[in-house]
C-alpha cells in the first residue's frame, strides 16, 4: 500500500467536510429572522387603526381588535361591518329629500331574502359625518342557525347614499356591536382622486 492509499481522505466516511453548508444554513436562519422581527410590530398595538378608502370616499377609525379589508372590518369570531354606497346622479329628487329613511324598505327586502323572522329591536338617529342618519337594528336567523343582531345605518351627503351594515351573532351581540360604533362616531367623507371635497 502507498502512502497516498492509507489516506484518511480516500477511506469511506474521511472526507472531508466543508463548513461552507451548514454556514449558509445558519446565514439563511438568521437573515429570516432578521426579516421577521422587522416587519412584525413590536410593542403593544395602538388603540385605534385608520380606514381610509377613496374609492368608498370615508375615512374612520377602528379597534385595533378589528382587522380590516377593502370595504369591511371584521372581529376575530367573524362578526362583520360591510360599506357600500350608491350614486345618487339619477336618483328622483323627492326620493332624495326622504333619505335616509326611504331606503330602508329596499334594504329590509334584501335582508329578508336570507333571514327568517326579522325584527326591529331599535331605531335611532345618529349624525354620521356631519350627516343625518338612521340606524335599525334587527333580530333575525339564518335557516339552521342562531338569532344574529343586524345593525342597517343608512345615511347620505349630495352625492352618494351609504349602506352599513354589521352583523354579529346575537350571544356576542352586547360585546362586539361597540367595537363597530367607532365607524360611525368618527367617519368623515373624502373625495375620491381629482374630486372636491365631499360636502
Amino acid at each position: 500500500m502507498t502512502s497516498s492509499s492509507r489516506d484518511p481522505s480516500a477511506e469511506p466516511g474521511g472526507e472531508r467536510r466543508s463548513l461552507r453548508i451548514p454556514i449558509s444554513i445558519a446565514g439563511g436562519i438568521v437573515l429570516t429572522i432578521g426579516i421577521w422581527w422587522a416587519s412584525t410590530p413590536h410593542g403593544p398595538l395602538p388603540p385605534l387603526l385608520v380606514f381610509e378608502n377613496p374609492r368608498l370616499g370615508c375615512r374612520f377609525e377602528y379597534p385595533s381588535e378589528l382587522t380590516a379589508g377593502p370595504n369591511f372590518v371584521r372581529t376575530i369570531s367573524g362578526s362583520l361591518l360591510t360599506i357600500e354606497r350608491h350614486s345618487l346622479a339619477m336618483a328622483k329628487k323627492d326620493w332624495v329629500a326622504g333619505l335616509p329613511e326611504v331606503l330602508f324598505p329596499q334594504v329590509l327586502i334584501q335582508l329578508q331574502e336570507n333571514y327568517a323572522d326579522l325584527e326591529e329591536t331599535a331605531r335611532t338617529h345618529p349624525a354620521v359625518g356631519g350627516r343625518s342618519g338612521v340606524e335599525i337594528v334587527l333580530r333575525g336567523s339564518l335557516k339552521k342557525s342562531s338569532p344574529m343582531m343586524i345593525t342597517i345605518l343608512i345615511f347620505a351627503n349630495d352625492d352618494w347614499v351609504y349602506v352599513v351594515r354589521s352583523y354579529s351573532p346575537e350571544r356576542l351581540d352586547a360585546i362586539e356591536r361597540p367595537l363597530f360604533r367607532k365607524v360611525r362616531e368618527t367617519w368623515s367623507f373624502i373625495p375620491e382622486a381629482g374630486e372636491q371635497k365631499p360636502s
